[in-house]
């Protein structure tokens, strides 16, 4: 179960994904392996310095007011001592002081023992939250569990009015081309008329002429 690498690899790895199953500090998909104590400060890769996180516990761990450390202390009722140190509890301890004790999941499976997680350890004198921190909460809390409104489905809008100017526009202006058509006809019949009242007085003349 030790290995030389910096990263946990082949068999080590998949040792840390059966035995956790699960992330250490939120239950979900693990997504790392990765050392309790770091490699910098003399963690060895090894399976009990290795805990499967998700991938934001594992950007949490990095804050310098997160501390993590391994109890290989025997394992909420169960009396396999000799196996804790492969399969050790995590210990987490928050910027806020409270300590959460992580322990790996029964080999056997759900209920073949105990898995009862301690809660967070009460601090000593430290005083309430006030009134107004309270109601803040118990607000941020009403407002995560209302349901989101419904964004009202933007409407289009209506082609009926620009389709009717068009018409209309189209109407005008058959009108006005057949208005243009019938002022040029009445030109052309006023030329025609006078054209042949001047033949006609022509005639006229060159006949009075000839007697």
């Amino acid at each position: 179960m030790e290995s030389s690498a910096r990263c946990f690899e082949g068999g080590l790895r998949q040792f840390d994904l059966y035995r956790d199953q699960r992330c250490r500090l939120s239950g979900g998909r693990i997504r790392a392996i990765d050392h309790v104590k770091e490699v910098q400060d003399g963690g060895p890769t090894s399976a009990g310095n290795g805990q499967g996180l998700a991938k934001n516990p594992h950007v949490v761990k990095d804050h310098p007011g997160v501390t993590v450390n391994v109890d290989t202390g025997p394992l909420l009722g169960d009396d396999l001592d000799t196996l804790r140190e492969n399969a050790p509890n995590v210990t987490w301890t928050m910027p806020t002081g409270h300590s959460y004790q992580m322990a790996p999941p029964p080999a056997l499976g759900e209920g073949s023992r105990p898995t009862t997680i301690q809660g967070p350890s009460p601090l000593p004198d430290r005083p309430e939250p006030l009134e107004e921190i309270r109601e803040l909460l118990e607000a941020i809390r009403k407002r995560a569990d209302q349901r989101p409104s419904r964004t009202p489905k933007r409407r289009r809008p209506s082609r009926r009015p620009l389709r009717r100017r068009r018409r209309i526009e189209r109407q005008y202006a058959r009108e006005d081309q057949a208005l243009r058509r019938e002022r040029d006809d009445a030109h052309r019949r006023a030329a025609r008329r006078a054209r042949d009242r001047r033949r006609q007085r022509q005639q006229r003349d060159a006949a009075t002429a000839l007697r």
